[in-house]
Formats: C-alpha cells, sequence, structure tokens
C-alpha cells in the first residue's frame, strides 16, 4: 500500500499536536547564560500557579541537588516594570522551619568576589508549618547585610497551593518573587537560585557560594515572548517536518505491505 499524502499529513499534524505536551527539562549547568523573556501572561504573586497557563511562557531550568536530592524547577520572565520568578519545589511537600527559596542578584552583572552595594537577595524562609518570612538582604561590599522587611516593588509569597500546578498538584512548596525592573541592568544581570529542603536536601544553581557573585550565572533580558515549549520540543519539531519533507518528496521509496497474519505484515518495506 502506498503512503499517500492523505496519509502522511494527518499523522505528521497528529504528532505536532502532541508535542506540545512533552515534557522536556535538562538541567542547565554553572556559569551558562539563560534568556528571560517579555511576558504573554500576567503573573500575581501569591505563591502558586494562580491559573495552569500562568507560567507556560516563562524560561525554566531544573535546579540541581548537590546536598541530599530532589526535584524543583526555576522560571523567569518579566514585563517593563518587572522581573517575575519562580522556584517550583516539587519534592519539598511539608512546610517545616528553614524551608526556603532564595534568589540573590548581581544588578550590574559586575561581578566581584563579595556582594556589592547594588546587589541584594530575596528569601523566602518558613519559620513554621503555617508562616514564613519574606526578607531582603543587600550587600556591603565585603559581605550580605542583614536580612530586612520588603519595601517598594519587592515581593516574595510562599505557598504549598499546587492545585494549578502543570508540575504536580500534591501539595508543595511554591515560592514566587517580583523584583522591580528599574533596580537591574537592563541588558542583564548576574543570578544566583537555591532551594532548601531545611539542611537536607540543598538544590541551586549554580552551585557556588552565594557570597562570590563572579560565580553567578549570567541572565539576558529580551524583549521577545518565550514559546510555550521548549527549544527540546522545538529540535523534535523540526526532525518531523523533516521527515514530512522526505516521505512527501519521495513516496516511491516507501511501501506498506499488508499480510492477514499481522505477523508477518511488514510496515517499512523498500522496493
Amino acid at each position: 500500500m502506498k503512503l499517500s499524502k492523505r496519509v502522511v499529513l494527518p499523522l505528521i499534524v497528529s504528532l505536532l499536536l502532541c508535542i506540545p505536551s512533552i515534557a522536556f527539562t535538562f538541567p542547565v549547568e554553572a556559569r551558562e547564560t539563560i534568556t528571560c523573556g517579555k511576558l504573554d501572561n500576567p503573573v500575581t504573586i501569591d505563591g502558586k500557579w494562580t491559573n495552569e497557563h500562568e507560567w507556560v511562557d516563562a524560561f525554566e531550568l531544573s535546579i540541581g541537588f548537590a546536598v541530599g536530592s530532589g526535584e524543583a524547577y526555576f522560571k523567569a520572565k518579566h514585563d517593563d516594570d518587572s522581573l517575575y520568578a519562580l522556584i517550583d519545589f516539587v519534592s519539598d511537600v511539608e512546610s517545616q522551619e528553614a524551608d526556603s527559596g532564595f534568589i540573590a542578584i548581581d544588578s550590574e552583572n559586575n561581578g566581584g568576589s563579595a556582594p556589592q552595594i547594588d546587589d541584594f537577595a530575596l528569601l523566602g524562609r518558613w519559620n513554621s508549618p503555617t508562616q514564613y518570612s519574606a526578607v531582603i538582604a543587600w550587600g556591603t561590599g565585603t559581605a550580605w547585610g542583614d536580612w530586612t522587611g520588603l519595601t517598594g516593588a519587592f515581593k516574595v509569597a510562599c505557598s504549598k497551593n499546587a492545585d494549578k500546578d502543570p508540575y504536580s498538584t500534591s501539595p508543595h512548596l511554591v515560592y514566587e518573587f517580583q523584583i522591580p525592573m528599574n533596580k537591574l541592568n537592563p541588558t542583564g544581570i548576574g543570578i544566583f537560585i537555591a532551594a532548601f529542603d531545611r539542611e537536607v536536601n540543598k538544590g541551586a544553581w549554580p552551585w557556588a557560594p552565594m557570597e562570590n557573585p563572579s560565580q553567578y550565572n549570567y541572565m539576558e533580558f529580551t524583549t521577545q515572548v518565550i514559546p510555550e515549549f521548549s527549544t527540546a520540543t522545538s529540535i523534535v519539531l523540526f526532525l518531523l517536518l523533516g521527515i514530512a519533507t522526505f516521505v512527501l518528496r519521495s513516496p516511491k521509496a516507501f511501501r506498506c505491505k499488508v499480510s492477514a497474519d499481522p505477523s508477518k505484515t511488514n510496515l517499512l518495506k523498500k522496493d
């Protein structure tokens, strides 16, 4: 039986429609550059996925664990006013004292062996199963300063609400952050991310001293919206399109001979 366009095209279309639902997430190695796109879907800083589409247009990476083990993801996007970030700590299912989500920013991406006065860190830290602290620390030029309450447009929110979370709807810890863009270099920043399940499981990106901005990774800003599927998905799409093009241009290269006995059917036999 000849593979005609009537057979091939619906098959390719079906595969393409399935691709966005496939989850491709790869850990990103230390000291890499990530691109933070402009948001398409608005963000509400409430410590949860406000709806299932809230963060699908954001850059995503998997946070690695050097102490213990765990599953956590970082997502980020921005608009003209704010940088928005999410730490989705899927494996931390209980809010206990010292559980925390942390982001440190080298606001001018000028490095240094110690946090400079324009560098800052945001922390969401659980103090009990029902209460958490949302605080900020600024660099002093030699170390991090004291933790203080948030002011201005800085926001941190935490919760265990995963009702609309696409990673898992089972309760687990989620941290959301809002950072004013006027505190950041508009081209890009140095960034460090950490997710701690007490002192047992510690994840970070990069795995480097948070007191040393010169070892942070780099986040560049773009005005483009990140597609709602990953680079790996795009590669699969291109491969499928390439296969479709080859099949349609060379239909005689493929034949399908069907036998009444399924065990004897040769699905791809070349003439």
